[in-house]
C-alpha cells in the first residue's frame, strides 16, 4: 500500500514536471495519451496499471519524442513497479524497461 502511495504521488508529481503540450499543435492527441497513461500508472486497480505499463513500453520501442524528451522520469516510475507484488504488474514492467533502448 505505501509503494501505491508512493507511485501515486511520483506520477502527480511527474504529470506536473512534464511540459505542457496541449498548447503544441500535431501533438496534443500524444499528449493526451501520455497523461492518460500517467494517470492510469497511479491507478490502484492492478489491470489500469500494468496496462499503461504496457502502452508505455510500445512509446519506448516506437521512440516517441515525449517519451524520449522524459525518459528518465518514466524509467524511474517502471523501476518502482518492478517490486509490486503482483506479477502482472512487474512483468509488465520488466518488458517496458526491455523495450527502451534509447540510451
Amino acid at each position: 500500500m505505501a509503494n501505491d502511495l508512493r507511485i501515486c504521488i511520483a506520477t502527480k508529481i511527474n504529470l506536473e514536471s512534464l511540459p505542457s503540450f496541449s498548447t503544441t499543435p500535431g501533438i496534443s492527441d500524444q499528449s493526451d495519451s501520455l497523461s492518460e497513461i500517467l494517470k492510469d500508472l497511479g491507478d490502484s486497480m492492478i489491470p489500469s496499471r500494468a496496462h499503461a505499463i504496457v502502452q508505455l513500453g510500445k512509446r519506448f520501442a516506437r521512440k516517441d519524442p515525449l517519451v524520449v524528451s522524459n525518459v528518465e522520469l518514466l524509467q524511474k516510475i517502471v523501476m518502482d513497479n518492478l517490486t509490486h507484488n503482483d506479477s502482472y504488474v512487474f512483468l509488465a514492467a520488466i518488458r517496458c524497461l526491455g523495450e527502451n533502448d534509447l540510451e
